[in-house]
């Protein structure tokens, strides 16, 4: 497993973001922030390039982009944008940086909603698939509790009704345990067949502050043990969402360390 941190749990700008990660260990990133807007929100081709090349000088490498994709209400014209113009960008993004990987959402709706999306949304992720795959990306739909689907278990059942190679899940049990959906492993059989990417936190069910990796409501030592066992050989991206932002990474970091450690698998 290939260790990798949300770039702007480091810092928002790129160069520091790099040697950040360089200083803890880290050799992946996943471009999320860029200074005030999210990515690719505001950046030119020169700013894509300038990007990657923070990050060749410290020798790390970008394994995914999060443009917040389809994460906007669902009665949004902003759905339909991101299904055309700004899905072309971050493909570019995509390319620019190296990264073979778009992590993505799906509409924001009412609770009373969850679990209910259109075939439109089928329909959109299966012809972005088509143009993801051929450009070597893949989509990971990630699973987020304000979203039609807003828990693995509902975002693997979408993948599957989108059965396109290119689209798969990207699980977030620390997403699932903050919305008291799941600890891990009532996931993971409806995840396995169309795992593709992993964020790595931790909640307590209904707290917004993150909690040391283990120690909150997601088995993590479970799942870590599971991913091991089954060759999981993707990557796991640590997203620490802590303040202060400094202390609370360093924390974050050091328990992803010793969690690896207890399941046997190598810091990578």
């Amino acid at each position: 497993m290939k260790i990798g941190i949300l770039s702007d749990e480091l810092s928002p700008v790129p160069a520091m973001a790099c040697e950040m990660a360089a200083l803890y260990g880290i050799k992946y990133l996943e471009l999320r922030g860029w200074y005030r807007h999210r990515v690719p929100l505001g950046m030119t081709a020169k700013d894509m390039t300038e990007v990657r090349q923070a990050a060749d000088a410290w020798g790390l490498r970008f394994a995914s982009i999060s443009p917040g994709l389809f994460k906007v209400p669902a009665d949004s014209p902003e759905v339909e944008a991101h299904a055309g113009d700004f899905f072309a960008k971050c493909l570019d993004l995509c390319e620019a940086l190296g990264a073979k990987i778009m992590v993505s959402f799906t509409p924001i709706v009412r609770e009373d909603r969850r679990g209910q999306w259109s075939p439109r949304l089928v329909e959109d992720l299966r012809a972005l698939g088509e143009r993801a795959q051929a450009r070597g990306v893949t989509i990971a739909v990630e699973n987020e509790p304000v979203c039609v689907a807003s828990s693995a278990p509902l975002v693997a059942r979408l993948v599957a009704e989108v059965n396109h190679p290119a689209v798969g899940v990207n699980w977030d049990a620390g997403n699932d345990a903050f919305s008291a959906q799941s600890t891990g492993p009532e996931s993971y059989p409806h995840v396995a067949p169309h795992l593709r990417h992993v964020h790595v936190k931790d909640y307590l069910p209904g707290q917004s502050q993150v909690v040391d990796l283990g120690e909150g409501g997601a088995d993590w030592r479970w799942i870590l043990a599971k991913l091991k066992e089954t060759g999981y050989s993707g990557f796991l991206i640590l997203e620490p969402h802590g303040r202060p932002q400094v202390t609370s990474t360093q924390r974050a970091v050091l328990a992803l360390r010793r969690r690896l450690a207890e399941a046997g698998v190598e810091w990578q």
